[in-house]
């Protein structure tokens, strides 16, 4: 039986996800929050370290002979948008006041430091990158939980563009539940059907 050489099928068009996506910030809570614009998209990765189980007398691997040691899911994005909450987002454990120029009569700035610990309350419950499958009116949502950007602080200005701020969040186990991975994948049902993906 002759069989296609293409993965291409009238569906095909149906299931690609398309655009950068938007990242929220505690997605489907009350505080729920957009973090903003970001640039070149999200990432989302979920490494993990699979040992294989070693026996006498095997010459390879073996079904059943696999378990995962390690599971750290990151998302990792560049933040556009120059905001306190942001920036007390990538510096964990930091923490923001008021601060005024002398003369002023009002507060000018926030001050962003850190003198502390990083504290239970500083990890986010969940962040989430929201995007689009061409075939369906429902979100692609890919979740990371109890979130903590641990990567190192960093922005650079462009003398002819916007200053990105990096970050990686990655996800936390919960103590009460280690048996849960703290991520999750959402993949929408297609429900419509298409001839193109749109922009």
């Amino acid at each position: 039986m002759a069989r296609s050489t293409t993965g291409l099928t009238t569906e095909t068009v149906n299931r690609f996800l398309i655009n950068a996506g938007a990242l929220y910030v505690n997605l489907g809570l009350p505080d729920e929050r957009l973090l903003g614009a970001t640039r070149d998209g999200v990432t989302m990765t979920i490494e993990q370290d699979v040992a294989e189980i070693e026996v006498d007398g095997t010459k390879g691997p073996f079904m059943g002979g696999r378990r995962i040691l390690e599971v750290r899911p990151r998302l990792e994005v560049t933040i556009l948008e120059m905001t306190p909450e942001n920036f007390k987002l990538v510096l964990a454990g930091s923490d923001t006041a008021d601060y005024t120029e002398e003369g002023a009569t009002a507060p000018t700035h926030t001050a962003i430091t850190r003198n502390r610990g990083i504290q239970m309350s500083d990890y986010v419950s969940n962040i989430a990158v929201v995007g689009t499958l061409s075939g369906s009116n429902e979100n692609f949502i890919g979740i990371i939980y109890n979130a903590l950007q641990d990567d190192d602080f960093e922005i650079e200005t462009d003398p002819t563009g916007e200053a990105g701020l990096s970050a990686t969040f990655t996800g936390h186990f919960d103590p009460a539940n280690m048996d849960q991975e703290p991520w999750e994948i959402r993949l929408p049902n297609i429900t419509t059907t298409t001839t193109a993906p749109s922009a």
